[in-house]
C-alpha cells in the first residue's frame, strides 16, 4: 500500500508537466495491466454519475489506468495510454511522502488480508486550477488483489478538500465510525473519537444542503429559530468547525449524513 501514497500523494504540480519518457507497448493501459472490464466500466460509469474525479492505479507497476475528465484536471486526457502520478509531484513535498508512505505500508499491512478492501485511506494534496493552487480531498481503496493476497488495483477518488490542512492523513474503515489520524510529526497514528450526530442536527444539515436557510429549516422541522441555531452550534462543536459549509463537508467525508 506504499505505493498508493508514494504516487497519489504527489497529485498537485501543474497539468502540463512534462512526463517521464517510458517506452510503451501499443496495447492501452487497462489490457496492459489486466484490469478486468468491468472494473475499468464501473470506474469510467461512477465517473460520468458522481461530481467526484476517478482515477485506476496499478499498485505494482505504479501505472494509472484510467482517470476521469474532471474540471480539476483539464489538460490531463482522459484515459492516457501511459500516465503516473508522480509526474505531477512537488519536489518540497517528498519528505513528507515518505513518511507518509511508510506509515501507510505499516498500517496496511496490520490488517488481515480479507479485511483489506474495508479501509478507506484519504488525505489533501494541491492541484492547480486555473493559475492558482486548489487543495484536494483524495480517497483511496483496494479494489483488486492478486493470487497472493497482495494489493494490486486501486480506486481513487478526489473532490475540493474538507479542509485547508496539507496532509491531513486518515484512514477509515467503511461503515464504521472507526478513523485514524496520522501525525507526521510524531509518525504515529491516533484513533479519533467517535462522532455522533442527533436526528435532528442530521435533518438540519440535509436541509442546508437542498438550499434552506435558517427560517425555512425552523418552519419544515416545526421548531423555533433559536433551536435551529442550537442545533447548529452543537454540530460545529462536535466537528470541530467554524462554518455550515465546512460542516456539511466534514459530515459527508465521514459518512455522518
Amino acid at each position: 500500500m506504499a505505493y498508493i501514497f508514494s504516487y497519489f500523494c504527489c497529485f498537485k504540480q501543474e497539468h502540463h508537466s512534462t512526463m517521464h519518457s517510458t517506452t510503451k507497448t501499443n496495447a492501452p493501459a487497462h489490457q496492459r495491466n489486466n484490469i478486468p472490464p468491468a472494473t475499468l466500466k464501473i470506474a469510467s460509469t461512477f465517473a460520468q454519475m458522481s461530481q467526484y474525479g476517478v482515477y485506476l492505479l496499478n499498485i505494482i507497476s505504479k501505472e494509472v489506468v484510467y482517470i476521469s475528465d474532471h474540471p480539476m484536471l483539464r489538460g490531463i486526457p482522459p484515459s492516457p495510454d501511459f500516465f503516473h502520478l508522480s509526474d505531477l509531484a512537488l519536489p518540497e513535498e517528498n519528505q513528507q511522502i515518505r513518511n507518509v508512505e511508510r506509515a501507510c505500508s505499516t498500517a496496511f499491512l496490520q490488517v488481515p488480508p480479507a479485511d483489506r478492501h474495508r479501509l478507506i485511506f484519504s488525505f489533501n494534496t494541491h492541484v492547480m486550477v486555473h493559475g492558482h493552487q486548489v487543495m484536494v480531498l483524495h480517497k483511496v481503496a483496494l479494489t483488486e488483489s492478486n493470487a497472493n493476497e497482495q494489493p494490486q488495483i486501486a480506486l481513487g477518488l478526489f473532490s475540493p478538500a474538507v479542509s485547508d490542512v496539507l496532509g491531513e492523513i486518515t484512514i477509515r474503515i467503511a461503515k464504521t465510525q472507526i478513523a485514524y489520524r496520522y501525525d507526521v510529526q510524531q509518525n504515529t497514528w491516533t484513533k479519533l473519537p467517535p462522532i455522533q450526530l442527533s436526528n435532528e442536527e442530521r435533518t438540519m444539515l440535509y436541509l442546508n444542503i437542498q438550499g434552506h436557510n435558517i427560517q425555512s429549516i425552523a418552519n419544515i422541522m416545526c421548531k423555533s429559530v433559536d433551536t435551529i441555531k442550537f442545533y447548529r452550534r452543537q454540530v460545529f462543536q462536535k466537528l470541530n468547525k467554524h462554518n455550515i459549509t465546512e460542516a456539511i463537508a466534514h459530515a459527508v467525508h465521514y459518512g455522518l449524513i
